[in-house]
């Protein structure tokens, strides 16, 4: 009798899109996390599932863990599909679904549960940044392994600049103290692109965009694209890996 391995089913909520010229240079959001999780020692038993609620409406099935990508967006804008998403999550949630949310889905994540997300008064960042783990993150097990500090892709204008009430703090940035939260014992979410290699945040920093359409590039906050590339790669790279590790296995 032939086995069936039963894959664990991952759900991509796809936030948006980001810049149609890195699009055409690399691929977008879905593409760089399908990338990544490939990488994944067990990514055979792994099922990614992309749902885009920006185009689509949301019927996507039970998933066994949940990702929140990113989007040229700001959560405080007037999008008329988010409310929709926010009683999915809400659902997912009650069934204690893992969740990372990342970028955009960091910042709704947190709104979502009462905190304040605005414009950095601090100004954007673009490039590559430090991250520092406080004592929650060096304790929690999504940064199992991590050094107290590592780099990071970066590429957002906005940032969660009051926590949920109930939230710990797991990093912070030389310009975000909320840089990455656990929210719930299954709800995790970050600042940074830890789905972005080498290839994608070249793309970024050579088109000079951004991921925010119509607004200025970051370049006071820009790093060279050869700067130390490989290692926020490989950081976020073990982050995803981590998280699925948690997640689904």
């Amino acid at each position: 009798m032939t086995h069936i391995m039963e894959k664990k089913v991952l759900l991509i909520l796809k936030m948006g899109t980001t810049h149609p010229a890195v699009v055409d240079r690399c691929g977008d959001y879905d593409d760089w996390f399908l990338r990544a999780i490939a990488a994944h020692p067990r990514s055979p038993e792994i099922l990614p599932r992309v749902v885009r609620p920006y185009r689509e409406p949301l019927s996507p099935g039970p998933a066994d863990a949940l990702i929140v990508t990113g989007a040229r967006e700001s959560v405080y804008d007037p999008l008329p599909w988010i409310p929709a998403v926010i009683e999915f999550l809400h659902g997912v949630w009650r069934r204690h679904t893992p969740t990372l949310g990342v970028c955009f889905g960091h910042q709704l994540i947190a709104r979502i549960f009462g905190g304040h997300v605005a414009k950095n008064p601090l100004g954007p960042t673009l490039g590559t940044a430090e991250v520092e783990l406080t004592h929650h993150g060096k304790e929690d097990p999504l940064f199992q392994s991590f050094p107290s500090t590592f780099p990071s892709h970066e590429t957002h204008f906005d940032a969660v600049v009051v926590p949920p009430p109930a939230a710990r703090i797991l990093a912070r940035s030389p310009k975000d103290r909320c840089h990455a939260l656990r929210i719930s014992t299954h709800i995790w979410t970050v600042q940074f692109h830890p789905e972005m290699g080498s290839r994608e945040m070249a793309a970024v920093l050579t088109l000079g965009t951004g991921i925010h359409a119509g607004r200025p590039p970051a370049s006071s906050s820009a790093a060279n694209p050869t700067d130390d590339v490989p290692g926020p790669t490989r950081m976020g790279r073990r982050l995803l890996e981590r998280f699925l590790d948690v997640a689904l296995f």
